[in-house]
């Protein structure tokens, strides 16, 4: 069974499933036919993927969905304590495949998941100066912060070091005239990335440029610390 786990990443749950045998005047027994109503009774391991599982939960499986029936999760192995329990059994049931599931992939619900990156940033640079990106997410919808349960951290990356480059915790330089992207990813799935461009202008003599990130808006009772320098010759 194909699922996403908290990231967006697809992960694999291990399930068997019985093999259901036909009743008939046949000189031997068919298998792996579905009855008429397409139950199949499943069995899969309890980890932490496949504790999303609950009554009704949709799966892919081919180019079918089903939805399981008769969960159990309670079960235990010769003791009273709950964590003992180790399988889950269930049915599952054919239904429809809506328009949010991903056959190619085998995911259901695939399109109902977003993880959405947000980047402050200044998109104009002099050649030697710096900046601090302010990265945020929200996982459908809601904020997300980073804690014990959920490890949240970025990976940045410049498409030309010669004009931008990019450090831990994603602070910039401008090294020379030009123009390069960022790329922003969630290091715990790479594939959920922003890319925001800057441009570094020619360099001047002298000018006068901010020195923190500026960001895109500012709520009603918020107050921010804004830096600025005086810059000669790229030199603050």
């Amino acid at each position: 069974i194909n699922v996403l786990d908290w990231y967006g990443k697809i992960v694999s749950v291990p399930m068997s499933y019985s093999k259901m045998g036909t009743l008939g005047n046949a000189p031997h027994t068919t298998e792996n036919t579905i009855t008429s109503k397409n139950y199949i009774a499943c069995i899969c391991q309890l980890n932490e993927y496949s504790r999303q599982f609950h009554e009704n939960t949709r799966i892919i499986l081919g180019d079918t969905a089903y939805a399981m029936r008769g969960m159990d999760d309670f079960t235990r192995e010769f003791t009273d304590d709950p964590d003992s329990v180790h399988l889950l059994t269930f049915t599952i049931e054919r239904v429809e495949v809506q328009p949010f599931d991903n056959i190619e992939l085998g995911v259901a619900d695939y399109g109902g998941f977003s993880w959405d990156i947000h980047v402050d940033w200044n998109n104009s640079m002099r050649p030697g100066m710096t900046q601090t990106l302010s990265v945020t997410s929200k996982r459908n919808g809601a904020v997300v912060e980073n804690n014990e349960e959920h490890r949240i951290s970025y990976l940045y990356e410049s498409t030309d070091e010669s004009v931008l480059t990019v450090y831990e915790h994603g602070v910039l330089t401008a090294v020379a005239e030009g123009t390069a992207s960022i790329i922003v990813s969630l290091e715990q799935n790479p594939e959920i990335e922003r890319i925001i461009e800057i441009e570094v202008p020619a360099a001047e003599s002298e000018y006068v440029a901010f020195t923190t990130t500026l960001p895109n808006t500012l709520h009603e009772g918020e107050s921010l610390d804004i830096g600025a320098a005086f810059f000669q010759d790229g030199i603050a």
